[in-house]
């Protein structure tokens, strides 16, 4: 059985692009590489991870529903353990493309956009979470809404129309909405604010957000409540509280350019 070196799986398996501030720098890219190394090696196969981090991810989602330490622990430790895995089944899909010619996988990559979908489940439930331990229904409202926030306007129409040739005397617009995605393009590289501001923005983009998630549980796990204005406050739902008007700009920026986008598009 043939050996792969570290560096031919760093080589083979590089995102064309550079990925998040967080992720390329922080969690969890620097260390994804050596699992992945490990996993090509063992020819365990990308859409076994990706299945295995949809299951972490929806387990501890609804782990999170509950507010027991064991729960808040348990819970925040599987989110992490799916952020990690999420960039270990796409490094080794891209070795398994491009080092051993295999095809890409339809379900893998079906598998991996409904874990992303699925993680949303642990922003709605941190809310339910507090809104049980509260008393106070609102934060039910305002995690529902974020998750709504999350999944921001759907800007895929807007591009396949614009790559399939058609005439748009926007279609710079469809740049500008990916100064608010966690991935950086050669195409956004004259856009993009500073490393730090870009740092500050994706904190609340994916993966960011699952970190802040992790980062609030374990604290309302093994420390007091924060006492704030004579008021006391859950980590959790100080999070919620500072997340909820920043998704919100952030949503109607990005709202604002696809709308553009759209009534610039000519019909023949």
């Amino acid at each position: 059985m043939e050996y792969y070196r570290i560096s031919e799986v760093k080589n083979y398996s590089r995102k064309r692009t550079k990925g998040s501030w967080i992720s390329r720098y922080l969690l969890w890219r620097p260390f994804s590489l050596y699992v992945t190394w490990l996993f090509a090696n063992l020819r365990v196969p990308s859409v076994l991870i990706v299945t295995l981090s949809a299951i972490i991810v929806g387990v501890s989602s609804f782990l999170l529903f509950g507010n027991s330490q064991h729960a808040l622990i348990i819970g925040a430790i599987g989110i992490e353990v799916y952020a990690f895995l999420d960039h270990v089944d796409g490094e080794l899909a891209r070795f398994e493309m491009r080092r051993r010619g295999k095809s890409n996988s339809r379900v893998g990559h079906y598998l991996d956009l409904f874990a992303h979908k699925v993680s949303i489940i642990a922003m709605f439930a941190i809310g339910w979470a507090v809104a049980n331990a509260t008393g106070n229904q609102i934060y039910s409202i305002i995690s529902f809404m974020l998750c709504f926030f999350m999944f921001g306007p759907a800007k895929e129409s807007a591009i396949a129309v614009v790559t399939e040739g058609k005439k748009t005397e926007m279609a710079d617009a469809l740049v500008r909405i990916s100064i608010f995605s966690p991935t950086k393009t050669s195409d956004t590289d004259g856009l993009r604010p500073s490393e730090m501001v870009l740092f500050a923005n994706e904190l609340i983009g994916f993966p960011g957000w699952l970190h802040l998630i992790t980062i609030v549980c374990l604290l309302d796990a093994f420390v007091a409540p924060i006492h704030l204005l004579g008021h006391e406050f859950l980590y959790r739902e100080a999070l919620l509280i500072f997340l909820t008007p920043l998704y919100f700009a952030k949503f109607a920026f990005a709202l604002q350019y696809y709308l553009h986008v759209m009534r610039s598009i000519k019909h023949d």
